[in-house]
């Protein structure tokens, strides 16, 4: 009679171990690659919002009067937008924190009259900030209001 022992009972594979740590590895990159793709996200709406903005500007500033409300989607760390005549960009993005994430300078805007005319922060809410952009017959330049 042979005796046979537990011990292959409990004892694993090298092939079982290695696999295990392979699942592992390839669990903890998909986690990095979910995050990474996220913060991509956040920073393709800032850039979509700059160009619309951009944009939004150039139409009204090309016509002779407009007054126009327009609405824009940002990421929900961006908690608000203010306007300065200081440094060479005029729009700075505000994070969680109350701290500078990220500025942009904005072509054909007024930024005396839009600093001038109060606050010039607009809180951005849930990831929507609307703006109204206008110019009256003989300015030059776009301003932005609440």
């Amino acid at each position: 009679m042979v005796k046979r022992g537990r011990r292959g009972q409990i004892h694993l594979s090298f092939g079982m171990i290695f696999s295990i740590i392979l699942i592992i590895i390839f669990i903890a990159f998909a986690f990095y690659a979910i995050q990474k793709f996220l913060g991509l996200q956040d920073s393709i709406k800032i850039n979509t919002f700059y160009d619309t903005l951009q944009n939004d500007v150039n139409t009204v500033w090309n016509s002779a009067q407009a007054v126009q409300p327009k609405p824009y989607i940002l990421p929900s760390s961006v908690k608000e937008i203010c306007f300065t005549n200081t440094g060479s960009e005029n729009m700075i993005l505000y994070g969680n924190n109350n701290r500078p994430e990220n500025s942009h300078n904005v072509d054909h805007i007024n930024i005396t009259a839009t600093t001038a005319a109060g606050d010039s922060c607009f809180n951005v809410i849930n990831g929507q900030l609307s703006l109204v952009l206008q110019k009256n017959f003989g300015d030059t330049l776009v301003t932005i209001a609440k």
